[in-house]
């Protein structure tokens, strides 16, 4: 569980960067609740302005086919 996201978001490798606008956005791979393997082929963008009020921005990546079924890579795709 990520502690500053709302509960029903699972970003499990976030990588926080601050912009020109003040706004905190992180970018990271996104899990889904329930499921048993690794779901890092859609990475999601979120930010605020206060640490407390999240913007959902949606998806912003995805590594869907020919690699759908990486569940990482230590590669470029």
């Amino acid at each position: 569980m990520n502690p500053i996201l709302p509960i029903q978001h699972f970003v499990p490798d976030v990588e926080a960067r601050q912009w020109a606008d003040g706004r905190l956005y992180l970018y990271g791979s996104y899990d889904i609740s329930g499921r048993t393997s690794y779901c890092s082929w859609e990475y999601r963008v979120f930010s605020s302005a206060d640490l407390v009020h999240w913007e959902d921005h949606g998806e912003s990546f995805r590594s869907a086919p020919p690699n759908a079924s990486l569940d990482w890579t230590d590669a470029p795709l």
